[in-house]
């Protein structure tokens, strides 16, 4: 499975053909189950991404080259989850007042399924940082939303510890 992208074409008034928007991730398949979380950003297009390279579900972040082109991938998923079946969850981004992009996802090497944070520089295209994102307890967690405006973020997540609870944080 191949991560395609449609871009509008105003010339046409339709959309140009797919490209391969995750041709620069490793291996050779994204997770096809997974949604991705396609954004804009100063001008170049990104995409957060779940691949699956043999089995092993890790996010990573494409973007866009200055020409347009998908030719950059970074790995913002440390976990390298080893699964042979769908794990149906999805990321999400925000910018956060810094300029960083920040990512949330949900992954199950391991300690079992957990929310997770990561964030990334994009001028110096590195990960600047990458936790759980309530690293303290042992609860199954999925479903992670992201929002951000100025100096404070906000996550949201699923936790069942004995009932489905919605959990929420505030970072700075």
């Amino acid at each position: 499975a191949l991560e395609g992208v449609l871009d509008w074409d105003p010339s046409t008034g339709g959309f140009a053909p797919a490209v391969d928007a995750g041709a620069a991730i490793p291996g050779d398949a994204v997770c096809e189950c997974c949604a991705s979380m396609p954004f804009m950003l100063d001008g170049r297009q990104y995409n957060l991404v779940r691949n699956n390279n043999s089995n092993i579900r890790d996010f990573h972040l494409a973007r866009t080259d200055g020409n347009g082109e998908w030719t950059e991938s970074i790995d913002v998923d440390e976990t390298d989850w080893l699964i042979n079946s769908c794990p149906a969850s999805e990321a999400e981004v925000a910018i956060l007042g810094d300029g960083q992009i920040a990512a949330v996802f949900m992954s199950a090497a391991g300690d079992g399924a957990r929310t997770h944070w990561s964030t990334i520089d994009p001028e110096a295209w590195s990960l600047t940082g990458t936790d759980r994102i309530d690293p303290g307890l042992d609860f199954t967690e999925n479903n992670p939303s992201l929002d951000a405006d100025g100096d404070f973020a906000v996550a949201a997540w699923e936790r069942n510890d004995g009932g489905y609870d919605i959990i929420t944080a505030v970072g700075s």
